[in-house]
């Protein structure tokens, strides 16, 4: 572990001590850019197996110390939280480590790769006491958190059908550099289906309900050096017949784009955007929520001007400060991993995949 500065001892008003673990893009450009904005937090610690880049996250975002193994700051009485961005198949071990050296736990999804590691990691923050929270980022988006109010208000009555669409391919995917590390294996828990699609199959589940069964169709069009899938064709069933069908794609050559259609027995929602889900400036323009009615009506729902993984992050925060239990239950992110996992076996096998049973 290696010095950076000394922790000021003035009084402050309440502070929360964190480390960041994965110095990688979604680590630094899309948690770490806002630690500044949110004055609660003092960042004690950067830590990436690429020392280097531990270094220059340092001293890029003004971390006390920083170190190559998080072994090395797990027991860091300065730290209070521990804000993990990391191949998901190393979440477990990090989780319980941290859990059980009582830190609190902010983990960028996926959650793991299995649901035995799933399993350990609810287990031990129970045990420990602690706080953790998965960061499917979706559910703070404001365009996202408008369109699930209208539902939960019946806008545009029962739910009945849902189609979602998340594209991003080279030359604008972020992660073209490392394709060669984790993005591109499916033991540590790359391709579009786990990084990609689960955010939509998170956030549809959450608007539909339990999910009964599972199809998908998987391939590799553009990436062959790779085992994982850079398209994805995922269609959930629900009760009453209802379902929803998930598109994501790496494949080239596609600026960011994502949107979700709702259709209701009494209207059409419609979410439209492009660029704010990450800090990648290759698809501009601003989120659109609109309204479809029968009469032939139709009205924008308003969006606050917010970014996601900021509010994400300040409500992780201002729950440990409070004693509140976060919106996003790690019980509820683990349904959404069987499901994800459910998918990857429909792909293979061809098949439905039954998820819950009656």
């Amino acid at each position: 572990m290696h010095n950076i500065n000394q922790r000021c001892l003035i009084d402050l008003p309440p502070k929360i001590g964190l480390a960041l673990i994965g110095c990688g893009y979604s680590g630094c450009e899309l948690h770490a850019v806002w630690y500044k904005n949110i004055p609660e937090i003092t960042l004690v610690a950067t830590v990436d197996a690429n020392v280097e880049r531990a270094r220059e996250a340092a001293e890029r975002f003004g971390a006390e110390t920083f170190a190559d193994d998080w072994k090395e700051i797990i027991n860091n009485p300065a730290i209070d939280v521990v804000d993990v961005n990391v191949p998901p198949s190393l979440n477990r071990q990090i989780t319980v480590a941290a859990a059980e050296a009582g830190k609190h736990i902010l983990c960028e999804k996926p959650m793991a790769t299995n649901l035995k590691d799933a399993d350990e990691m609810i287990a031990a923050a129970e045990k420990n006491n602690i706080t953790l929270m998965i960061a499917h980022v979706l559910h703070f988006f404001p365009e996202y958190a408008e369109l699930k109010k209208a539902v939960h208000q019946d806008t545009i009555g029962k739910l009945q059908a849902g189609n979602a669409i998340r594209w991003l391919g080279e030359p604008y995917f972020p992660f073209s550099s490392t394709w060669n590390k984790w993005y591109g294996s499916k033991e540590l828990g790359g391709g579009v289906t786990f990084s990609v699609q689960i955010h939509d199959l998170d956030f549809l589940r959450c608007l539909f309900g339990k999910v009964r069964e599972v199809h998908s169709v998987c391939r590799n069009f553009t990436h062959r050096e790779f085992t994982i899938d850079d398209f994805s064709a995922t269609t959930l069933f629900f009760d009453d017949e209802r379902m929803a069908l998930a598109q994501a794609s790496w494949v080239s050559p596609s600026p960011f784009t994502q949107q979700l259609d709702l259709f209701g027995d009494e209207g059409f929602l419609s979410l439209r955007t492009g660029g704010r889900l990450t800090s990648i400036g290759t698809a501009k323009g601003e989120p659109a929520v609109t309204a479809y009615f029968k009469d032939g009506s139709s009205k924008g729902l308003p969006i606050a001007s917010v970014n996601g993984y900021y509010a994400e992050i300040q409500h992780f925060i201002a729950c440990l400060l409070r004693d509140e239990k976060p919106k996003l239950d790690p019980r509820e992110s683990r349904e959404t991993l069987k499901i994800t996992l459910a998918a990857l076996e429909s792909a293979e096998s061809g098949k439905r995949v039954r998820v819950n049973a009656d």
